[in-house]
Order: C-alpha cells, then sequence, then structure tokens
C-alpha cells in the first residue's frame, strides 16, 4: 500500500468538561511502514489523548483506516457508538475502498476486500489472534524441517478464510491432496497440540478440489 500513516488536528473535548483543546490523532495507519503505530493499536493506547487541564485520559473517537499488508488486512475502525448505522457503514466503507484501490501496489495485497470493526478492542483482540496463528505456524515450519517435510505458505487472507495455517506441511516434492494429508498427520502424531493444524485436518476431509487449488502455490 503507498498511502502513509496520516494524522489530522481535532478539537478534543475532555469527558470531565475541561476546555477543549486541539490534539493530533490517527486517521490512516499504515502498519507495514509505521509498524510502532499497529503497537499503539495492540497496546489499546490509539487515539488515547490526556486533558492538559485535569490529566483525565480518554479516547478521541474517530474513524480509522487500518492497513496491514504482511496480514493482508484491510480494515475500517469506527468508535463503538457508529454500530447502529452498521449497514450504512459498510456500505460507506466499499465506496471508500474503491477510492483507495489505486493506490493499492497489488489489488489482490488485501485479499477479498477490507474489513469493519466496532472500537479498538476488537480490532485489538483480532490481531491478538491473527499473532497467535503466526506463532503456531512458524513451530509447524520448524517441526517440519525436522521432520524432512516441507511446507507452502499460505496466503493471509486466504488462511483466514478457510481457517488455517500459514504453514502447511507436506510429504515430497510437490503438493496435493495426498502429501498435504500425508505431512499434516504426521506434524500432528508430532505435536497434538498444534490446535490450528488439528482443524485443518478436519476441513481437509471436506474440501474440495477447487478449494485446494485456491491454496496451492501456482506453477
Amino acid at each position: 500500500m503507498s498511502q502513509k500513516s496520516m494524522a489530522g488536528a481535532v478539537e478534543a473535548r475532555c469527558p470531565k468538561g475541561c476546555k477543549p483543546f486541539q490534539a493530533d490523532v490517527w486517521s490512516l495507519i499504515n502498519a507495514s511502514s509505521d509498524p510502532e503505530l499497529k503497537e499503539l493499536v495492540m497496546s489499546g493506547e490509539l487515539n488515547l489523548l490526556i486533558c492538559p487541564a485535569c490529566g483525565t485520559s480518554f479516547y478521541q473517537e474517530v474513524p480509522v483506516v487500518y492497513a496491514d499488508p504482511e496480514l493482508e488486512l484491510l480494515a475500517f475502525l469506527f468508535p463503538h457508538s457508529f454500530e447502529k448505522n452498521r449497514e450504512a457503514l459498510t456500505a460507506k466503507m466499499m465506496e471508500d475502498y474503491k477510492l483507495l484501490e489505486p493506490g493499492l501496489a497489488d489489488k489482490t495485497e488485501f485479499g477479498t476486500g477490507p474489513e469493519i470493526f466496532f472500537g479498538t478492542e476488537s480490532l485489538k483482540e483480532f490481531l491478538e489472534k491473527e499473532t497467535d496463528k503466526e506463532d503456531e505456524a512458524n513451530v509447524i515450519k520448524f517441526l517440519a524441517e525436522e521432520a524432512g517435510l516441507k511446507t507452502l505458505r499460505v496466503r493471509a487472507a486466504m488462511a483466514r478464510k478457510i481457517s488455517a495455517p500459514a504453514h502447511i506441511p507436506f510429504e515430497g516434492n510437490s503438493a496435493d491432496r495426498g502429501t498435504i494429508k500425508k505431512g499434516v498427520e504426521k506434524l500432528i502424531k508430532k505435536n497434538p497440540a498444534l490446535v490450528l493444524l488439528s482443524g485443518f485436518q478436519e476441513r481437509l476431509r471436506k474440501m474440495t478440489d477447487e478449494d485446494l487449488l485456491k491454496i496451492l502455490p501456482r506453477k
């Protein structure tokens, strides 16, 4: 994504009724170019202000566009109070996405399109789950190497769609239903605590060839 993170000045109003003051808040975050802003989201401190008069901390509720190319995630984050207008905001989100598309280096870098969140906590929880998934994916890759298996990397958006780990093990030189099945079984036997991989094993049994082709590397 070519857009840089952006902040703008707003007139902030302390919940205790102090005199309004000017403050900068983030409206667009590119987690790739500004990872420290992703940390603000993860710590729950995004757009957290402190009143200069009384020292009260509070959130400035403004819509935020959050882009995380590594996760293939484009999120439109709205305050909790906006959720009652979810339908209208979802339609507006898709309109805004069309305006952002020309700035995308790769039209597929955000998977199937934007996602909507209400409240920073909901985005924070989502990112924490993605971090946990990546941790398991790295364990899978490590154990696969130990077991003499290879792994294929699944694009982040597709991994979310089919609830698969980002690294899928397979046995042999090429990935297909049979070699993936053997690789998955071998790793689960080696480490039954691989929850995400165990879930994928169940889905693999029901997955159509068309679905499977979507995760296989292009030849």
